[in-house]
């Protein structure tokens, strides 16, 4: 399955650019999510909070979702 990485600030917010639209990073395919998690935690430095939840010292993160369920997200 294909995951993306959704950038999160340091209040769990998810980071948008000037347009509002989330920043993220394709992670690649990977056969489940604790793969995709594996790579998202080298890419934040972090540690994993809570499954598809990855939480750095830098006190920011990310969280992983897939394609479909990025499509689906509505800006306000």
């Amino acid at each position: 399955m294909n995951y993306i990485a959704i950038f999160l600030n340091e209040k769990g917010k998810a980071v948008s650019d000037n347009v509002g639209q989330c920043i993220n990073i394709q992670l690649g395919e990977f056969d489940n999510i604790h793969q995709a998690t594996n790579s998202a935690r080298e890419l934040f430095d972090g540690f994993e909070v809570q499954e598809g939840l990855i939480w750095s010292k830098s006190r920011c993160g990310g969280v992983l979702i897939t394609p479909e369920a990025l499509a689906n997200i509505t800006y306000y």
